[in-house]
């Protein structure tokens, strides 16, 4: 629970929503899919790093695209004067 209320404290907007859907998405396909990262042309350390655990595919996608996909314009206003205020 705390981590939903993290996402929606700052409100809900388009790409937390998508960052959020798409790492869950992913994570639970995974997990679905009987030896998804199993077979031939796979390394055997795909599997076992990524395969054994959809939270680890989930948080590295959710790293991945919050580091991707644009911030919004208020976002990075924000950002901006935060980076000021500490310069």
């Amino acid at each position: 629970m705390t981590g939903i209320r993290t996402f929606t404290s700052g409100g809900f907007d388009n790409r937390k929503s998508t960052i959020v859907g798409i790492s869950v998405a992913l994570g639970v396909g995974i997990t679905q899919v009987t030896d998804s990262l199993a077979g031939p042309g796979m390394p055997a350390w795909v599997d076992t790093v990524f395969g054994s655990s959809a939270v680890v595919v989930t948080a590295i996608m959710a790293v991945i695209l919050n580091l991707i996909l644009p911030k919004s314009e208020q976002d990075a206003a924000e950002e901006k004067k935060q980076e000021e205020k500490e310069a």
